[in-house]
């Protein structure tokens, strides 16, 4: 999904999740600090810095379940390109 908007860095870091490049008009740098407090829009490099909410206390998996990896944030970040890539 971020690759068809022309997103080439999608990490996570620290308490961001790093969006690069993304332009952002100022009616959608706004729209970034409302939905998303505490986050930072670099307009120089067209990087976004989207704050991820506190997560929950991890909970292990049930004794012989196999778990794959933590993909939680993998729906916040489309939540957070859908939000801030509508015009």
């Amino acid at each position: 999904f971020a690759k068809s908007l022309g997103i080439r860095e999608l990490v996570l870091a620290g308490k961001y999740l790093r969006l690069s490049p993304l332009v952002l008009p100022d009616s959608m740098q706004l729209k970034l600090n409302r939905l998303f407090p505490s986050s930072i829009y670099k307009s120089q490099s067209s990087t976004v810095m989207v704050a991820i909410p506190r997560a929950q206390a991890w909970t292990p998996p049930a004794h012989g379940v196999q778990k794959l990896g933590d993909t939680s944030h993998l729906a916040f970040a489309r939540q957070a390109l859908t939000e801030l890539t509508q015009r």
